[in-house]
């Protein structure tokens, strides 16, 4: 009733009737199909981690001074601002915690030229300072 077939994994016994192969077949399918599952949900773990660790990094990296963190960014691809949630992260990592009335925190700045350095500080109770952000271009 039962004859021999070859098979890529080796000799398989497939039975005669129509209806027995077809469910054989069903059966080794179901079997491809967790094992595809299995690998699936392996590689998705795998990414889901990396997407975490990529998120944190970044996260880290806006923690940092200016220079560190252009340093990390001009390694950067232009893919990871379509993926990572770039904008979300910079809000809260440079958010501050100063509120109206409150006197600004003392800080440094190159002149253009480069030739010395104006603080803040020098100018409290002096000239009222504005200061300005945005493009000249």
């Amino acid at each position: 009733m039962v004859r021999l077939l070859s098979h890529a994994a080796g000799r398989v016994r497939l039975p005669r009737c129509v209806f027995l192969r077809r469910v054989w077949s069903m059966i080794a399918r179901k079997e491809v199909r967790r094992g595809m599952k299995k690998i699936l949900t392996r590689v998705l773990i795998v990414l889901l981690v990396l997407y975490v660790a990529l998120v944190a990094g970044l996260a880290y990296a806006m923690r940092q001074p200016p220079e560190t963190f252009g340093r990390v960014m001009k390694h950067a691809p232009m893919a990871a601002f379509l993926v990572l949630p770039f904008e979300t992260l910079w809000i809260h990592a440079r958010a501050g915690s100063l509120d109206v009335g409150e006197s600004a925190p003392d800080f440094s700045l190159n002149m253009l030229d480069h030739a010395r350095q104006v603080k803040l500080s020098d100018f409290r109770g002096r000239k009222p300072v504005v200061l300005i952000f945005g493009s000249y271009t």
